[in-house]
């Protein structure tokens, strides 16, 4: 299936589930679809009124639902979307009531729950830099799982080394390498692990099967993700390989306790893009941090990146949202009007 079709195919899903979860939620024993949504008169008619409690307009989920597969994580930003959209449009003589719904998706705990579990299999422990690598140039658990499955079983238990790390890695097809950025640097990505020795960029295009052109700012931002080294030789992946077991080879943001994600992301962004205007720059990237959400208004390239520097960064993560869905209250709580009153 194509980016596009898996992209349209996620939505279809999304909107499915959105239906759902609407009708798996109630305000005082009514369904919040049926209330809020529900477009066929006949249907709204024979349906019990609600009383809806100004103080309190949110009603609960009741219901739940757990999605598994390769996109769950791209399917759970489809789903935040489709939820706060709503189901269908919001009838007019909807009641003022909502329902928060959480969407939860993988955190750090899960892919090393995975690693274990498989490690176990191998007799091979995965140790907090192996977790980092996996999940950061993979989008789910699922692809871990398959990535760690190619190894060999080891006679007796012992850490699993970054150059198994990388030959596991090196198992995945393309598309499962950073699968929510543009197919080339996926492909950069394989043909950067497989090698056993570094690769000019001629190189690395041929092998990969993309142009110069096309690679040239991908590799430019895997370098500031510290992920690829460039050499006297050329470009190689920042893992050892199996003839270099034992060396002191890996992403150097591993080894700075102090590295932060806005660090990362500047470095990144000036390799995306083409002289980014000071103003914009000042404005994403102030007092130390920096502000997402203009982030990935103003340069959308950088969207696949922020996650990928998240983790490797190892930044606290949150991984439940709260979406409200329904029509929300704008009246002022009673409590409020009597004080206003007084």
């Amino acid at each position: 299936m194509s980016r596009s079709g898996s992209h349209e195919k996620l939505g279809e899903i999304a909107r499915t589930v959105t239906v759902g979860a609407a009708i798996q939620s109630e305000y005082a024993d009514r369904t919040l679809y049926r209330q809020v949504f529900e477009d066929r008169e006949e249907k709204r008619a024979s349906a019990f009124g609600v009383d809806v409690d100004a103080a309190d307009p949110f009603g609960r989920f009741i219901g739940g639902l757990v999605l598994r597969g390769p996109d769950a994580t791209r399917l759970a930003r489809h789903v935040e979307g489709q939820l706060a959209d709503g189901p269908a449009p919001i009838h007019e003589d909807a009641p003022e009531i909502a329902v928060s719904i959480p969407v939860r998706t993988p955190d750090r705990t899960t892919y090393a729950e995975v690693a274990a579990r498989m490690g176990r299999e191998k007799r091979l422990d995965p140790t907090r830099d192996a977790v980092t690598i996996l999940r950061a140039l993979t989008g789910n658990p699922y692809a871990v799982a398959d990535a760690l499955h190619a190894l060999g079983a080891e006679p007796m238990a012992r850490d699993i080394t970054l150059d198994e790390v990388r030959a596991a890695l090196g198992h995945l097809e393309a598309d499962r390498l950073f699968p929510d950025a543009p197919p080339t640097v996926g492909k950069a990505m394989q043909a950067l692990l497989r090698s056993t020795t570094p690769l000019s960029q001629a190189e690395l295009a041929e092998a990969a099967g993309v142009s110069t052109r096309s690679l040239r700012r991908y590799v430019d931002a895997l370098d500031a993700l510290t992920l690829v080294e460039a050499t006297d030789d050329g470009l190689r992946f920042a893992l050892p390989t199996r003839e270099q077991r034992g060396a002191d080879i890996r992403p150097a943001v591993l080894d700075d306790s102090a590295a932060a994600r806005q660090d990362l992301l500047f470095d990144v962004v000036l390799a995306l893009t083409d002289d980014p205007p000071n103003k914009l720059l000042a404005a994403v990237f102030t007092g130390g941090s920096y502000d997402e959400g203009l982030l990935r208004r103003r340069i959308p390239a950088v969207n696949p990146w922020i996650r990928i520097a998240k983790v490797l960064c190892n930044d606290p993560e949150v991984n439940t949202t709260a979406v409200t869905v329904g029509n929300p209250t704008t009246q002022t709580p009673i409590g409020a009007d009597r004080r206003a009153e007084s």
